[in-house]
C-alpha cells in the first residue's frame, strides 16, 4: 500500500514539474514577443495618426494607442520585477494595481470608440452634437478619473507581505473576493458585454449603409468622400473591435469557471495543473490585445495604410 502510494506521489509530482516547466516558459517570455510587436506598433500608429486629421475619432484611436503603449510598458517592468524576486515592497504592489489602471483604461477607451462610432453610423446628428472635441477629451478624461476611483480604494490597501507577497491584509473581511469581481467585471466582463452589444449593432448600421450606396445616386462628391471616410474608420474599429473580444473572451469564461468552481487550486493535481494553465493562456491573451491593434489598422484601412507609407517614405 505505502509502496503503491510513493509512486502515485512520485508520478504526480513529475507531472506538476513538467507543466510547470512549461508555465514557466510561457510565463518568462509571452510578455517579449507582445512587446517586440506591440511597442513598434503603437509608435506607428501613434506617428501615423497624429499626421491626420484630428477627428473625434482619430482623438480616440490616438488615445487607445498611446494607452496600450504605456500598458506594455508598465507590464514589462512590473515583470520583470516579479521575474527576479525584486522586493516590490508597499510600493511596488500598489504599482501593479496601478498596471491594471491603465490596462482598463485601454478597454474602456475602446468602448468609447465603438459607441462614437456606433452614434456615428446609427444617429448622426447625435454624434455631432455629443462628441465635438472638445467633449471628447472631456469624456475621456471623466472615465480616466472614475476608472481610477474604483481602484483607489484596493491602491490605498495594497500591502507587501514577506510570506504572502502581495494582498489586502488590513482589509475588511471579504474584501479580497469583492475585488476579485469588481476589478473582473471592470476590467473584462463589462466592456466585453458593451462591446458585443456595440458591434453587432454597428454591423447591422453598415450592412443597410452599403446597399444604400447601391440604390441611392443623389447623393453629392462631397459627401460621398465623408461617408467613404466614415465607413472606412467603422470597418477597422469593428474588425480591431472584434479581435479585442476574441482575445478577451477566454478571459471572461476562466473567470465564471473560476467562481463556479468548475476551476479550482483546491482538487486533484490534474485540476490544479489545467487552472494554472488555463489562467496563464486567457491572461496572455489578453495581454496580446495591447499590441496587435497597429497591424488591425494596416491591413483593413487603406487611408492609414496609405498615410503610414508616406511616413515610412519621409524617413527613409
Amino acid at each position: 500500500m505505502n509502496l503503491t502510494s510513493n509512486i502515485t506521489n512520485q508520478i504526480d509530482e513529475d507531472k506538476v514539474n513538467y507543466y510547470i516547466g512549461i508555465y514557466t516558459s510561457f510565463h518568462n517570455s509571452y510578455i517579449w514577443v507582445i512587446v517586440a510587436l506591440g511597442v513598434p506598433g503603437n509608435i506607428a500608429s501613434l506617428l501615423t495618426l497624429t499626421s491626420m486629421t484630428m477627428t473625434t475619432s482619430i482623438f480616440y484611436v490616438t488615445l487607445l494607442a498611446g494607452t496600450d503603449l504605456l500598458a506594455l510598458v508598465l507590464k514589462l517592468v512590473f515583470h520583470q520585477l516579479s521575474n527576479h524576486n525584486i522586493p516590490l515592497y508597499d510600493v511596488g504592489c500598489k504599482f501593479g494595481l496601478f498596471v491594471e489602471v491603465v490596462s482598463c483604461y485601454a478597454s474602456w477607451t475602446l468602448v468609447l470608440i465603438c459607441f462614437e462610432r456606433f452614434l456615428a453610423v446609427c444617429y448622426p446628428l447625435k454624434r455631432n452634437a455629443y462628441f465635438t472635441q472638445t467633449k471628447a477629451v472631456a469624456i475621456a478624461v471623466v472615465i480616466a478619473m472614475m476608472i481610477f476611483l474604483c481602484y483607489l480604494y484596493a491602491i490605498i490597501l495594497r500591502q507587501f507581505d514577506p510570506d504572502k507577497l502581495c494582498g489586502f491584509f488590513n482589509g475588511p473581511p471579504g474584501f479580497t473576493q469583492y475585488w476579485i469581481w469588481t476589478a473582473s467585471i471592470l476590467y473584462s466582463l463589462l466592456p466585453f458585454v458593451l462591446l458585443a452589444v456595440l458591434t453587432v449593432f454597428i454591423i447591422h448600421s453598415l450592412r443597410k449603409h452599403f446597399r444604400s450606396r447601391h440604390t441611392l445616386h443623389a447623393t453629392s462628391g462631397v459627401e460621398q468622400s465623408f461617408s467613404r471616410a466614415e465607413f472606412a474608420i467603422c470597418v477597422m474599429m469593428v474588425a480591431a473591435t472584434v479581435v479585442f473580444l476574441f482575445l478577451t473572451l477566454p478571459s471572461c469564461v476562466y473567470f465564471v469557471l473560476y467562481e463556479a468552481h468548475v476551476l479550482n487550486y483546491d482538487q486533484g493535481v490534474d485540476l490544479q495543473i489545467i487552472t494554472l494553465l488555463t489562467e496563464e493562456f486567457s491572461k496572455e491573451l489578453a495581454d496580446l490585445s495591447h499590441g496587435i491593434n497597429f497591424y488591425i489598422y494596416f491591413l483593413t484601412n487603406g487611408r492609414f495604410r496609405g498615410r503610414f507609407k508616406q511616413l515610412l517614405h519621409k524617413i527613409c
